[in-house]
């Protein structure tokens, strides 16, 4: 008989089946014995199919019988066992909604996979005194193809995917009998789902109170408790003043001058923080501070493209010299505001932000601009793809504001590119380049993204840098080098500013340079 191992990735990446379940199969193998073989991956040797046979069989002696099926890696095993799970007929409606919001997620970032890539772009020409004309939206073949074959639509398949993040997000809080508890009942709805995710990140004690006693509920309750805590921890926030920190926590962009900690910080309840693994197998943290109400911070003058920032992730791994965000969050007067200091790390309170800052309907374009991450660098390798996508989320949740992202790693802008099928309208997207080696991954890479603008920042400009096609952006912003961190000032010279200006103009993109030392006043924007 072949022998084989039981992979605890593969055993749990399923939800558990019920009590019911269970006591139904383990009666039916006592009387009639295992009827089905089990499935065992022939290359590792790993099974992939029957945990609960296997189990049950081993507790009363039964024999069983094995099949050797052939998978290229891992996540082919996990879309095969996701298909058998959909052809279950006993299958929950949140179960099954969970399988196949997962396997269209699984489809999407296998190498070679991607959407978007099968066609390309063709070059974006922007009219002389007009706006940005709106993409086309991108068709979805992968989505298409997961609707078509278990008999459903384009939107369930997208509306699955975002049920399947959710639960997965809430299964990283509270565990594996969340996750079961949730596909195998009816106690949750989508909103409801939402609705708890939104109030750990504002009250985590009151959520966790809520799932401890959730089994005594039904949906209808479960609903009306987490929506009774939301309004709770709401009405409690507008009877206390604003806590100081909410001044603080995310300091503008080239901000020279440190905001002095409070005298008396004892209001500011202490974060809890937890370490984790990073993406690139670094350690990391997230960071929680109970019932703390986050909103935007608003810049100073030296962002004149934005009112605002928002840093649901801080630190960063890249290790500029002139980085001004990691000289702000190692300074002294800032330890209690960053006590993990410029390692990576994870503020999922910060997620209600766009939501808790007030947004009048007479905001001009730049009081809608939120620059996201001026403390970190959101698309950086070592990321977990689950604090991008929380950040991504809460981003489409909240549309009544426009989100610039900013990364030096375009090649993982354009996976998350294709994981949602591109970005919205209202998040701008771009790449900062310092050096000319990163110029030739950034040309290539912003042809194949899909956003309303895409946009470069060469800032600062502290080497001479030349671009062969600038036909993937839509703006350019170019700034020179402020004194910090011990650096000097540096104004380029006009001939390197002069370059991406005429590069710039000639690929039909908008170009915006800096007030602080910088030779050339154009001042263009995309709006």
């Amino acid at each position: 008989m072949t022998t084989f191992d039981i992979s605890k990735e593969l055993e749990e990446f399923l939800p558990s089946t019920s009590e019911d379940e269970r006591r139904t199969l383990r009666e039916s193998i006592a009387v009639e014995g295992c009827l089905q073989p089990l499935v065992v991956w022939q290359e590792g040797k790993v099974l992939v199919d029957g945990h609960n046979r296997y189990r049950i069989c081993v507790e009363l002696g039964v024999p069983f019988t094995i099949a050797e099926r052939s998978f290229p890696d891992i996540e082919a095993v996990k879309e095969w066992m996701l298909v058998q799970q959909l052809g279950r007929r006993n299958l929950s409606d949140q179960h099954r909604k969970w399988c196949l919001g997962k396997l269209y997620e699984s489809r999407k970032s296998r190498k070679g996979q991607h959407e978007g890539n099968q066609h390309t772009r063709a070059k974006l020409e922007i009219p002389q005194n007009e706006g940005f004309p709106k993409p086309k939206p991108k068709a979805s073949a992968t989505c298409d193809q997961v609707a078509a074959e278990h008999g459903t639509s384009r939107a369930t398949i997208e509306r699955s995917a975002v049920f399947t993040r959710t639960v997965d997000q809430l299964t990283g809080i509270y565990g594996n009998e969340f996750r079961t508890l949730c596909l195998n009942t009816n106690k949750f709805t989508d909103g409801s789902l939402k609705s708890l995710l939104e109030l750990h990140g504002k009250d985590p004690t009151a959520a966790k109170s809520i799932v401890d006693n959730v089994s005594s509920m039904n949906q209808t309750s479960v609903s009306d408790a987490i929506r009774s805590a939301l309004e709770d921890w709401a009405n409690q926030q507008q009877t206390e003043d604003e806590p100081i920190m909410d001044t603080i926590d995310e300091p503008a962009l080239d901000a020279p001058v440190l905001v002095p900690l409070p005298e008396q910080p004892a209001r500011i309840s202490e974060p809890q923080i937890t370490q984790v693994e990073l993406a690139d197998g670094r350690v990391g943290y997230i960071q929680v501070r109970p019932g703390y109400r986050s909103t935007f911070n608003e810049t100073n003058a030296m962002v004149d493209w934005a009112k605002w920032t928002w840093n649901p992730v801080t630190g960063c791994h890249h290790g500029c010299e002139y980085c001004y965000a990691r000289d702000i969050a190692l300074s002294q007067r800032m330890k209690s505001v960053y006590p993990t200091g410029f390692e990576p790390t994870f503020h999922p309170e910060r997620l209600a932000a766009p939501a808790n800052t007030p947004n009048t309907k007479n905001f001009g374009q730049k009081d809608k601009n939120v620059f996201v991450c001026s403390m970190a660098d959101l698309f950086g390798k070592w990321v977990p793809i689950d604090w991008i996508q929380q950040v991504m989320d809460a981003m489409i949740a909240n549309p009544q504001w426009t989100y610039l992202c900013l990364t030096k790693f375009p090649q993982r802008l354009k996976e998350v590119n294709d994981l949602y099928g591109g970005f919205p309208d209202h998040v701008w997207v771009g790449t900062s380049i310092d050096n000319q080696a990163r110029v030739g991954l950034a040309e290539r890479c912003f042809k194949d993204i899909q956003a309303r603008v895409k946009w470069l920042s060469v800032e600062p400009l502290i080497t001479q840098i030349r671009f062969e096609d600038l036909t993937g952006f839509n703006w350019v912003v170019i700034g020179g080098q402020s004194a910090q961190n011990g650096l000097p000032s540096f104004t380029p010279p006009l001939e390197w500013v002069g370059h991406v200006y005429d590069v710039a103009k000639r690929d039909g993109c908008k170009v915006f340079c800096k007030e602080k030392n910088m030779p050339i006043m154009t001042r263009e924007v995309p709006w």
